[in-house]
């Protein structure tokens, strides 16, 4: 639980110094586990396979779902069940419990007013 805890609040503070997502790669979602969906500009796509995403996507996991949101050199971010994250230059975490894995120097993450 700490780690977690701490590797969410290093993105945080990381960010003035972020890097934007997909800089130096693409933006890409990996379905785990259960139901996960792309809400884009068209109707929801419910993702069978690892889909490249868009700034302005919103990836979304149902009640047993698990994505995995790669932010090219900027990091990745883990969906848990009923999460809810919109793509950006700084992901903004709509709803649910995402842990921020951020690499140098870091990645810069919104959740609410924080």
């Amino acid at each position: 639980m700490k780690k977690a805890t701490f590797l969410v609040a290093a993105a945080l503070a990381a960010g003035a110094c972020a890097r934007s997502p997909g800089e130096a790669g693409s933006l890409r979602v990996v379905p785990l586990d259960g139901q996960v969906r792309l809400l884009g500009h068209g109707d929801p796509v419910i993702l069978e396979e690892g889909t490249e995403v868009d700034l302005g996507d919103t990836v979304a996991t149902g009640p047993q779902g698990r994505a995995l949101l790669q932010l090219g050199a900027a990091g990745t971010l883990e969906l848990g069940s009923q999460a809810q994250v919109r793509v950006d230059p700084r992901p903004e975490v709509v709803r649910g419990s995402v842990l921020a894995r951020a690499a140098e120097p870091g990645l810069g993450v919104r959740a609410g007013d924080t």
